[in-house]
């Protein structure tokens, strides 16, 4: 047996990008406090005097909700098929792992839609000026996303990137001098994403993500058209949370406990099409949580 795109499934990032988190509701509202309403940034102590009072803070939250959504596949494995292929491998196994991925492609589609749309971060989008891998100072623009969103009270520990955006800015001279150090005389290093991350390190970046993957947009039975599943345009740099919303971050699958898992493999029985169903369901809403804990620097050349 041969299978093409077999390392497809290493490729996904998404559930790093916004971790998965059960809740026991599909649907549900939950309090936050926000910078401005919640006074978080207000220097607001003052002295007292004898006899005299402190001063009161009055701090507002305001009210976001989630709604998750039932979404699924399934394959047929029809008896005489199975029957046919089972000197070569188990046709339920294959359709299940398959299916999966099918799903698992569609939950990174929506979570680089979350994180690469413009209009959704909070934080200032025009870090730097378009990018050129000779002339733009790429290190520089990360650090200037840094800065915006300390301005905000929030430390950064990752960055995301397609692989085309990674391609580009670990070939452009800035970066490549800024990770080599004070050693004029090496030749282009091979950049990986830890060597940025520890180039980092000192900002916060504990993490670089790079969105691999790629879907198929074209229509069943037609010439596959392969589009990044992260899209081209943008580098996203912000605080990606983990466990319970409190923790803060930037985004949450919310997944609803009733339903299974993240992603739920099972199968049944059609005895009139002689066929075993192979399904994989999940049951999320994938959801920012704050759009001040990152920012997106433009990439695009102009």
């Amino acid at each position: 047996m041969i299978e093409e795109a077999d390392e497809r499934e290493s490729m996904l990032i998404g559930n790093m990008a916004a971790p998965e988190w059960g809740v026991n509701t599909k649907d549900g509202q939950y309090p936050v406090f926000k910078k401005q309403a919640g006074l978080l940034l207000k220097n607001a102590a003052n002295i007292r005097r004898p006899t005299g009072t402190y001063p009161e803070i009055k701090r507002q939250y305001e009210n976001d909700n989630f709604s998750c959504v039932d979404r699924g596949l399934e394959e047929a494995v029809d008896d005489s098929e199975k029957s046919d292929v089972m000197r070569f491998f188990d046709a339920e196994m294959v359709a299940a792992r398959q299916v999966k991925y099918n799903v698992m492609i569609g939950h990174e589609v929506r979570v680089g839609a979350l994180f690469f749309t413009e209009g959704i971060w909070g934080t200032d989008q025009d870090a730097s000026a378009n990018w050129d891998v000779k002339a733009t100072d790429i290190p520089l623009d990360f650090m200037t996303a840094f800065n915006s969103l300390n301005t905000v009270g929030e430390i950064p520990n990752t960055v995301i990137v397609g692989q085309d955006v990674f391609t580009q800015m670990s070939t452009n001279t800035e970066m490549q001098n800024f990770i080599r150090g004070n050693r004029p005389t090496d030749s282009r290093l091979d950049i990986t994403a830890q060597m940025v991350a520890e180039a980092f390190a000192g900002h916060g970046i504990r993490q670089v993500l790079i969105g691999r993957a790629s879907f198929d947009s074209a229509d069943e039975g037609l010439t596959p058209v392969l589009t990044p599943a992260w899209p081209v345009d943008f580098a996203w740099v912000g605080r990606i949370g983990t466990g319970q919303p409190l923790g803060g971050g930037a985004a949450r699958t919310f997944v609803w406990n009733q339903e299974g898992g993240l992603f739920v493999t099972e199968s049944y029985r059609e005895e009139k099409r002689r066929s075993e169903i192979v399904r994989v369901r999940q049951n999320t809403a994938e959801k920012v949580l704050d759009v001040n804990a990152g920012v997106l620097i433009d990439t695009r050349v102009a």
